[in-house]
């Protein structure tokens, strides 16, 4: 496919195999193809694949991202659910405040191995979202980007979707590109009626707190509830 072309074209002119192509590679790769481009005509085209000047070599993530362009509305909008998962005061930006309530940390190797501090592990966690600008939070339009380099190279909008919604743990979805990492627990209800029901909104939720669960399927619509387990 398209993507895959593009991948084998790069791997070929990549002759150092750092991941980047220079000013020199990218010369000589198109020479071989027949086109021959100064290296000032070339430094400018890295420059705008990089929409900023003076790096001097591009990264496949990004010859992709020029290449493909912006998200459609279809992954956007499924970004932003994503993000709405952590976002818990609607303010656009994700914070170690608002991603402690989401995540526990406690059960993270470093931080049992005192490594680091939860409060660390989550920074570093919220770290791989950030742009160039690292100061501990998580705009949405930084949320927007990362994932736009990632969609850059997934061709079929489906599989792209079921990403983010198994990702964020996002109900939903149809036939083969319907959420598969959702919770599924075991309902039995008072009349002795049992039922397997998909838990909405997951993240972070202990499989063995059944007084919790109990609690969110109430406001999934679930009532009679008189006990739960997990679902295999």
């Amino acid at each position: 496919d398209s993507i895959a072309a593009v991948g084998r074209l790069f791997r070929i002119m990549d002759d150092d195999r750092n991941r980047k192509l220079d000013v020199d590679e990218i010369q000589t790769g198109l020479a071989d193809y027949g086109l021959r481009l100064s290296k000032g005509d070339i430094n400018l085209l890295i420059d705008a694949i990089n929409d900023r000047p003076g790096l001097g070599c591009v990264r496949y993530d990004q010859l992709l991202y020029a290449l493909r362009g912006e998200m459609n509305q279809r992954r956007v909008q499924i970004v932003l659910e994503a993000f709405a998962v952590f976002d818990k005061t609607g303010d656009g930006v994700v914070d170690y405040q608002d991603l402690r309530h989401v995540f526990d940390p406690e059960f993270h190797p470093d931080v049992k191995s005192g490594k680091c501090t939860s409060e660390q592990a989550l920074k570093k966690w919220l770290a791989i979202f950030e742009g160039h600008v690292t100061d501990g939070k998580v705009t949405k339009e930084e949320f927007l980007n990362y994932y736009s380099n990632i969609s850059a190279s997934i061709d079929s909008d489906d599989y792209f979707e079921l990403m983010i919604r198994n990702s964020w743990h996002l109900s939903g979805g149809k036939g083969q590109y319907a959420n598969t990492s959702n919770l599924r627990v075991l309902v039995v209800f008072r009349d002795g009626t049992q039922d397997v029901v998909e838990l909405k909104n997951d993240i972070g939720v202990d499989p063995h707190d059944s007084r919790t669960i109990i609690g969110m399927l109430r406001k999934q619509g679930y009532a009679n509830v008189a006990k739960v387990r997990a679902y295999q």
